[in-house]
């Protein structure tokens, strides 16, 4: 399957360049940590396929297949995408358990990620399209510890929603947890 021409039709130029871009640092955070470069690809070139899907679609999607897990993340449609994409990717051929659940946790992680879903999670991140102030110690991170880089991540991310007084989601929170205490160990 050509998953550019897959995706193409489906997205804005810019998503489309992102999307690639991810797929690109997917594989090689999947080579760096031993996980399947091409479903690490597929995954990252697949990750955002309903991201320009209109909102109602999205949560036609998501309700449908019963994803809504709780009130925050029903008010949060920035998340909405992912979960669409998830339960969307099958219609158009793309099967793979591991893959679709890599694009289901892309925006809010989970707690103890599988290796494919916490690389698709830091490729989206790190990406060579993303320009925020520290990406470039971010994605060295990735090179160091994935989990370290991936417990930064959701500190940022959490601090941040709570700065803005905006809900966490469950997943998020969780995950954050999770790999703050993994991180002690380490």
């Amino acid at each position: 399957m050509d998953y550019r021409e897959l995706i193409r039709p489906r997205m804005s130029e810019y998503r489309f360049v992102h999307s690639c871009a991810v797929a690109d640092r997917a594989k090689h955070l999947a080579e760096v940590w031993g996980a399947d470069p091409k479903k690490a690809f597929v995954a990252g070139m697949v990750h955002d396929i309903c991201k320009d899907m209109p909102k109602d679609d999205q949560l036609k999607y998501i309700n449908e297949n019963g994803i809504i897990s709780d009130d925050v993340l029903l008010s949060n449609p920035s998340l909405w995408h992912s979960a669409a994409g998830s339960v969307f990717l099958p219609s158009v051929g793309v099967n793979d358990p591991e893959i679709l659940s890599a694009v289901r946790y892309h925006t809010s992680a989970r707690a103890d990620m599988t290796l494919l879903e916490e690389i698709i999670y830091m490729a989206d991140l790190t990406s060579a399209d993303r320009v925020y102030d520290d990406v470039d110690y971010v994605r060295s991170l990735c090179e160091e510890s994935l989990h370290k880089a991936t417990l930064y991540a959701l500190a940022y991310i959490v601090g941040d929603l709570a700065k803005q007084n905006r809900p966490i989601s469950r997943d998020t929170w969780e995950a954050y947890n999770f790999y703050l205490n993994l991180c002690k160990e380490l």
